[in-house]
């Protein structure tokens, strides 16, 4: 049977977890606009170096 103390610990667990993803998520996205802009950058130094 469940008691009261163990549904908040459940809700707790739960709101951490849910947070940690976030967190996780959005680290996920910065990383791609790294990468996105880097892939920008190249491509603009290839463009420059193949019209010189």
């Amino acid at each position: 049977m469940r008691t009261e103390r163990d549904g908040a610990k459940q809700n707790r667990r739960s709101f951490e977890q849910e947070k940690a993803k976030e967190i996780f998520e959005a680290d996920i996205d910065k990383n791609r606009e790294k990468v996105a802009e880097k892939k920008e950058e190249k491509a603009e130094k290839r463009l420059i170096r193949e019209h010189k």
